[in-house]
């Protein structure tokens, strides 16, 4: 039986490239100790950096996981360590998912590593690439990698925007384990974003939506999804004067707005061409075919600015004039879907819809007035403050027709309810005085005493 080669000695530089496992292995340990008692940032780590290819990529596979042990560390205090991600990110995801699995956790932790540094576009796009590679136990470790990223850190750590359109080739793997992680990463995602990830699983089986929609209805009246884990400018932050720890950092974490997070979408030229005719059409079938296709092109998160001029001025006609009330509804939820999805661009087309809004309060059908609500609050959320519409407010005041009164008042009871913030209260303020007017009517108004003791 031959004896195997004794550990080499000599300069470390000489060993981490020694074609003997073992005196890699014993330079690998000395390389993490060296790692470990550096200062943060210290530049002699840099020293090391063109080494790591060689042990990422080690064929030994205890001598792989040393170099991982080390290569940790090295994340976590070099001063340059984001510079090796072109090299390190690949040999993670190829060599590190499909080794052992030790090597499988400390390469995870490491790309958690390089997004806590803030190199991020390297580590998705490589887990994206190895989401879609042949090797089962890449591919999957690519996707739990992904997930991992979302909870620990949250969607805004990195960009979402290359996640979101590749999450619906993930379930049509022919590995069960595959298929089980992507539906973990669209929960984790659904988690932070809420209903915006639905528009990207709507191509999948109607048996994988369904699994997915029952864990999305688990997850309602659960606390908002906070982050485990912040980067490093977010931790020096903390240090500079802001809350202390990471429970501190957590509380004051700002909102994900989903919008912000998807691309717009192009819809005018998608509109049918003979809209603008179908919705004048005698046959009250017609009018809501066509306000009923538009409806299904305006649902998009986010809409790409266009001219919808005249888009809106058929749908305040059909909502001012038409006699069918479904058809009324129809054009009511429409324009608030485009006040949804195009926001601060809908913002003179919204201004100049609620007074139409407010008079069709006089219907009487709930499946109208509740499309009304949705409208104004979409509008009210993105296009528009309340001082820019005031004075179609005020001038409720004096409509002849009760409900028109109570059913404005019910909304600014709502706005009024929603302003939890001193940036929401600030426009409401500004207002005050001129809604004296339509106050003191509603206090002598019996219709509307009830939704004015709640205001």
């Amino acid at each position: 039986m031959t004896e195997e080669a004794p550990a080499e000695t000599g300069p470390i530089e000489d060993r981490l490239v020694s074609k003997q496992w073992k005196s890699r292995f014993t330079a690998y340990e000395e390389l993490e100790r060296i790692c470990k008692n550096a200062d943060d940032n210290d530049p002699k780590l840099n020293h090391y950096s063109g080494f790591w290819k060689g042990i990422l990529s080690d064929s030994n596979a205890a001598a792989q996981e040393k170099g991982l042990d080390a290569f940790l560390l090295f994340l976590e205090k070099a001063k340059d360590a984001g510079k090796t991600a072109a090299v390190a990110v690949p040999l993670l995801v190829e060599k590190g998912f499909n080794g052992r699995p030790k090597a499988k956790t400390l390469s995870t932790s490491a790309l958690l590593m390089y997004i806590e540094i803030e190199i991020a576009e390297p580590v998705i796009s490589g887990l994206l690439k190895g989401g879609g590679h042949k090797n089962p136990k890449i591919s999957v470790g690519s996707v739990t990698a992904l997930k991992e990223i979302v909870k620990a850190f949250g969607p805004k750590a990195f960009p979402i925007k290359m996640v979101l359109p590749a999450l619906a080739p993930f379930f049509e793997s022919a590995d069960k384990n595959m298929r089980d992680e992507a539906k973990a990463l669209v929960i984790e995602l659904f988690r932070w974003l809420g209903p915006v990830v639905k528009t990207q699983i709507e191509g999948l089986r109607p048996a994988q939506v369904k699994e997915l929609e029952t864990a999305f209805d688990e997850l309602k009246g659960q606390p908002p999804a906070r982050p485990e884990r912040f980067l490093r400018s977010q931790q020096a932050a903390a240090l500079l004067g802001g809350p202390s720890g990471a429970e501190g950092k957590a509380e004051e974490q700002e909102e994900i707005d989903p919008y912000e997070l998807v691309d717009a979408q192009e819809i005018i030229s998608k509109i049918p061409p003979d809209f603008l005719e179908s919705v004048a059409s005698p046959k009250w079938q017609a009018r809501k075919d066509a306000v009923d296709a538009l409806i299904t092109l305006a649902s998009a998160p986010k809409l790409k600015n266009g001219d919808f001029a005249e888009i809106v001025k058929a749908l305040k006609k059909i909502i001012a004039a038409d006699a069918n009330v479904v058809v009324v509804g129809k054009a009511a939820k429409a324009l608030g879907l485009l006040a949804k999805g195009l926001r601060k661009d809908f913002a003179s087309h919204a201004k100049g819809s609620v007074a139409v809004l407010l008079e069709k309060m006089k219907e009487k059908k709930s499946t109208v007035t509740d499309a009304i609500h949705e409208a104004l609050d979409n509008m009210y959320a993105g296009s528009f403050q309340l001082p820019d519409i005031i004075e179609d407010i005020v001038a409720t005041s004096a409509n002849k027709v009760p409900k028109v009164r109570q059913e404005t008042l019910i909304w600014l009871t709502r706005i009024f309810k929603g302003a939890d913030k001193p940036t929401k209260r600030a426009p409401i303020v500004k207002v005050v005085k001129q809604l004296g007017t339509f106050f003191l009517a509603a206090l002598e108004d019996e219709v509307q005493k009830s939704e004015m003791q709640q205001l």
